[in-house]
């Protein structure tokens, strides 16, 4: 939509339990910037799962839950498997 823009205020609490693992829980606003026509409550879990593979390579896995109030309460389960490398400009 032209013109819309949507603001997000958040808090997180993250705690790594090891080199591999860490675990972090929040609360999100989301709202419409624009007008009144949009508003979500959320709490979120998540698990982060991190380890380094041959050649600089780090494979991640994230799943979060998401608790997300709109009009009633929806449930949400998502998982963001991904690989990551840095490489140097010169």
């Amino acid at each position: 939509e032209v013109g819309y823009a949507e603001g997000m205020l958040g808090l997180h609490a993250d705690y790594r339990l090891n080199d591999r693992w860490s675990v972090r829980a929040g609360y999100r606003s989301l709202f419409s910037t624009s007008d009144d026509s949009y508003r979500e409550q959320r709490v979120l879990g998540e698990l982060l799962y991190r380890r380094g593979l041959p050649g600089r390579v780090v494979l991640l896995d994230r799943t979060r839950l998401d608790l997300r109030w709109l009009d009633d309460l929806s449930v949400r389960v998502r998982n963001r498997p991904r690989l990551e490398r840095t490489f140097d400009l010169r």
